[in-house]
This record gives structure tokens, C-alpha cells and sequence, in this order.
């Protein structure tokens, strides 16, 4: 939460209020990768081909949890790890060079022998 600008704490209630623009419903969404989130519809993206939605019991409010692109789950990490502008941009780089090595093959469909591959190939 503490990169999002303009957000705020509430005590008494116990919850975060946050600006509403544009991005900024995808861009929660991508801090909470992997948690349930509660998001009323009238804020729901308008975009919503890469989301899922799980069945829920009657009565309950919509689960919405993104399926965030594998860089940006990286750039978020980072962040989150408060590494450096420059560290970050190094580790994109890198691991763009790395899918393109093996033909835009998605990194979770590659191992071991992928990597060996990458880093001992001559160049």
C-alpha cells in the first residue's frame, strides 16, 4: 500500500481509501496477486478478458484476482523489496534476453537446462 500516492488510513474503520484513477483498481489488484480482494462491480475494470472470477456461495460478493503479465509481477516484487530503479531495469532486461533466447517460450515452461543454455551460450 505504501506505493500507491494519495492513499490513506483510516483508523476507526481499519481500511485503506485510495484515488480512483484510471489504472489504479488493475494496479491494487497486482499488489494482492494470489489473495482474494473484494471489488465492487461499478469499479470493476472494463477490461476484464484476462481476469477470473471463482464461483462463490450465494449472496457474496465478487472475488476478482488478477493473472498479472510475469514482467510486471517481477517489477512489482521488486518494488516491494524497494530495490533500485536501475536494479530493476537491469533484471527486466536480463530476463527479457533470456525469453527471447528460447523463442518467447514462457519462463515457467523452462528449467535447468534452459538457463545452462542461456548462460553458456557464446554470444
Amino acid at each position: 500500500m505504501k506505493t500507491i500516492p494519495g492513499r490513506r488510513w483510516h483508523p476507526e474503520e481499519k481500511c485503506w481509501s485510495v484515488p480512483h484513477p484510471e489504472g489504479m483498481v488493475e494496479r491494487l489488484l497486482a499488489l494482492f496477486t494470489g489473495e482474494q480482494v473484494e471489488v465492487d462491480p461499478a469499479l470493476r475494470p472494463a477490461r476484464v478478458s484476462h481476469y477470473r472470477e471463482p464461483l462463490l456461495a450465494s449472496g457474496a460478493t465478487s472475488v476478482v484476482t488478477p493473472e498479472p503479465e510475469p514482467l510486471d509481477r517481477v517489477r512489482e516484487v521488486m518494488r516491494a523489496r524497494h530495490y533500485s530503479d536501475r536494479t530493476e531495469q537491469a533484471y527486466v532486461a536480463w530476463i527479457k534476453r533470456f525469453i527471447g533466447f528460447h523463442g518467447k517460450r514462457h519462463p515457467a515452461e523452462m528449467g535447468e537446462a534452459e538457463i545452462n543454455a542461456f548462460l553458456t551460450h557464446d554470444r
